[in-house]
Order: structure tokens, then C-alpha cells, then sequence
């Protein structure tokens, strides 16, 4: 059974899997480059000790088909394929954003993010 969660609300999270910092460390990824990224936010299933947990998570990609996330261990962060990325995480719902939308979604919700409704429906 899938449980679901958001990733600022971290009751359901291991303590030694709340990180936490995944919208921010990926807005700052973006924010290197703007014209080279797309920031994305999604819903991924964990594994391990996060295994079928569902939860919001946010991560950075380029335009030649690399994923960034830098809440993964060196290695990983330094950029993987996305087919791969995807499958590993079972990602199902992704909402991404060029520089321009980037800004406007900061500008009106003042926050790093979720921001699309669409992860509103995972309680």
C-alpha cells in the first residue's frame, strides 16, 4: 500500500531520511545556469527505508536529457540520464520550469516550492 506525503511534512520520514532541502538545493542548481536547466518538481516512490512512500521532491535537468539532484550522494548528483533517474524513482507527475516561469512562481508564491496544485492531491 502506497502511503503519501508531502516533503515539508515530515512525520512520516525516517529521522535519518529528512533532508528536506530538495526544492531549495534544486532552485540554486537552476539559478547556475538558467538558460542550460529546467527546474522540475514531481512525485517520486522512495526505496529503502522510504520504500513505496510517495512524496514531492524537486531536482534539475538539463537539455541534453542529464538529471541533477543534489540531495543524492557524489556520485549521483553529478548527473544522471533521465530515463534512468525516472525509472529508479518511479516518477509518475513532473510540473517543469524554464527561467522565466522560475520567477514568476517565486514571485507569487514566495516560496521554493511545490507549487502546482496538482501535488495538493497526495494528503
Amino acid at each position: 500500500m502506497k502511503r503519501y506525503i508531502r516533503s515539508y511534512n515530515l512525520d512520516d520520514i525516517p529521522e535519518e531520511n529528512k533532508h528536506g532541502s530538495c526544492f531549495v538545493v534544486s532552485l540554486e542548481k537552476f539559478m547556475e545556469d538558467p538558460k542550460r536547466y529546467i527546474l522540475v518538481h514531481g512525485v517520486v516512490t522512495g526505496q529503502g527505508a522510504l520504500e513505496g512512500l510517495q512524496y514531492c521532491h524537486a531536482w534539475v535537468e538539463d537539455k541534453f536529457g542529464n538529471v541533477y539532484d543534489e540531495t543524492l550522494p557524489f556520485p549521483f548528483n553529478n548527473g544522471l540520464s533521465k530515463e534512468f533517474y525516472y525509472n529508479l524513482g518511479k516518477i509518475e507527475i513532473t510540473k517543469r520550469y524554464d527561467g522565466n516561469k522560475v520567477l514568476q512562481m517565486l514571485d507569487k508564491y514566495g516560496t521554493y516550492g511545490p507549487w502546482d496544485k496538482v501535488f495538493e492531491s497526495y494528503p
